[in-house]
């Protein structure tokens, strides 16, 4: 990691390749955080082996010159279906941290849903991404913080919250165990670097009391919580973190403008099913109708529809897959 005027690595000519080059440019320790799960990644292993269970059927003699990819989110009218997920601690992985994320997002009309706890704030993420922004929010102790952060995101122009609803528990990777991974000093939430803590501490736990139950999760989400905090913004918010149809259902009714089905990417609950499998459950419950790296996955989208005969996204159906041959 350096500060020296960048140029595209060699040997890249698929999104995976970056994937690969990781570990030659990241130390292991940061390597292994970033890179991880939680546990034994038994679900960041699911995530992944659930994409190759399918396949795509090429059709025929489609017409796809007039071909595209762009799509209306949120109000967001998009180049491609792809969105740079809220990632913590951006100077992991680079110096120039999330603001490098923000110019790679503005260059490729990409939407950046930015972190709570980014390394830089999210007033310099604003300056530097594009127009389709969201802010990712984590609920804090103190509400006062919470409805801080909301006119801060309403003030830099953000279109939605994001609002995390599952992982207000993690626990490290044990390949992150393994590799003597500290967070270093200079990995500061600096979006929360201005909120006092609390000089209360937390109250000790009675004998037969949980550090779970009734410590870590104490102050963890409620649906008290989530139609307080819809009622402290202007702005849309979206529920992350949906795995259940009836959770589904329920937020729906909530008035939630939008569902994200994720495991947090595997850092969640260990073991859990992957996000492909319990997308499609989501999706009937509620009856819903960096910059290379971008390029090249919108690349490799367009000349999969164009070899199935997908003009656009909406030309899409269950149609085009079939279960994949075992390897």
């Amino acid at each position: 990691m350096s500060d020296q005027p960048e140029r595209l690595p060699p040997g890249i000519a698929n999104a995976i390749d970056y994937e690969r080059l990781a570990p030659q440019v990241l130390p292991q320790g940061h390597h292994a955080y970033i890179a991880g799960g939680s546990g034994d990644d038994v679900t960041l292993r699911a995530n992944r082996a659930a994409f190759g269970r399918w396949a795509i059927v090429p059709r025929l003699l489609r017409d796809v010159r007039g071909g595209h990819s762009r799509l209306t989110l949120g109000g967001m009218a998009l180049a491609h279906p792809f969105l740079l997920a809220p990632v913590a601690h951006g100077r992991l992985a680079h110096p120039q941290a999330e603001r490098a994320t923000a110019r790679a997002a503005q260059a490729t009309g990409t939407c950046l849903v930015a972190s709570t706890l980014t390394s830089t704030t999210l007033e310099e993420i604003a300056a530097s991404a594009g127009p389709s922004r969201c802010f990712q929010l984590y609920l804090q102790e103190n509400r006062i913080h919470t409805l801080d952060l909301l006119r801060r995101a309403e003030t830099a122009g953000y279109h939605a919250i994001v609002l995390t609803l599952d992982a207000h528990l993690q626990l490290p990777s044990r390949s992150a165990l393994a590799s003597g991974f500290v967070m270093p000093r200079e990995c500061i939430a600096a979006n929360l670097a201005s909120y006092p803590q609390s000089s209360v501490p937390a109250p000790a736990l009675d004998a037969g009391e949980s550090r779970i139950f009734q410590g870590a999760m104490r102050h963890a989400p409620t649906w008290d919580d989530l139609r307080w905090l819809m009622q402290s913004t202007r702005l849309p918010v979206w529920a992350k973190g949906v795995a259940h149809p009836d959770d589904a259902r329920r937020l729906q009714d909530a008035g939630a403008a939008g569902l994200i089905v994720s495991n947090h990417g595997g850092r969640g609950l260990d073991g859990s099913p992957a996000t492909l499998a319990t997308l499609p459950g989501v999706r009937a419950a509620v009856a819903l109708g960096v910059a290379h790296m971008i390029q090249l996955l919108t690349e490799e989208l367009h000349a999969t529809m164009a070899q199935a005969g997908c003009a656009t996204l909406a030309d899409i159906t269950p149609d085009h897959l079939t279960a994949a041959l075992p390897c």
